[in-house]
């Protein structure tokens, strides 16, 4: 299937890297990993040097379930589901599909 072109998109990728001035983005200024890293405390700091980028649990890394379930008060990390890899992508499709189908 041949999608066409977002007309908008297709506008504004003229400018979006040589303007001096952007008043209309919807995302913010990104920061450098070295900002952020200056923000941290030694422990994380520590957790971002020993980071590896590879596959993890399947229900995602156990420090990260905690840190999302710490952020709520009815939930624990046993009920949190992080993704990685393919499931990202297959989970969405799964559910658009029986959508679909039913």
């Amino acid at each position: 299937m041949l999608i066409p072109p977002f007309k908008l998109e297709e506008f504004w990728k003229k400018y979006e890297f040589s303007a001096p001035y952007l008043l209309c983005c919807s995302d913010a200024e990104s920061w450098k990993l070295n900002e952020i890293l200056a923000l941290a405390d030694p422990e994380t700091k520590e957790l971002w040097e020993s980071l590896i980028l590879g596959y993890t649990e399947s229900p995602g890394l156990p420090l990260l379930r905690k840190e999302i379930a710490n952020l709520y008060d009815t939930i624990e990390s046993d009920q949190i589901l992080t993704l990685a890899g393919a499931e990202e992508g297959f989970l969405p499709l799964q559910m658009l599909m029986k959508r679909v189908l039913l």
